[in-house]
């Protein structure tokens, strides 16, 4: 069994030797840190201009995470002009 399922991630006996378990989304148990993203803008990877997103047009959406449909859902939220996802 791996965490999160996926051919690049650790056992599940790998937890005894972490310093931190992150919890994205819902609650955070004891022993636990939880985290929130917030994201505000898009990067331009070649020129580092910040622009927001529901400024970019007819955009395609890849995700490679373990659950797709909240990248997208994030994407929604944030008013993106997606006209295809893949995930």
């Amino acid at each position: 069994s791996l965490i999160p399922l996926g051919p690049l991630r650790e056992g599940i006996e790998r937890l005894k030797e972490v310093d931190f378990i992150i919890t994205n989304g819902g609650q955070a148990h004891t022993g636990e840190i939880a985290m929130a993203l917030a994201p505000s803008k898009a990067i331009n990877l070649k020129t580092k201009q910040h622009v927001d997103v529901s400024e970019l047009k007819d955009l395609v959406a890849f995700a490679g995470i373990g659950h797709p449909p909240r990248f997208f859902h994030t994407l929604n939220s944030m008013n993106a002009n997606v006209k295809v996802t893949k995930g």
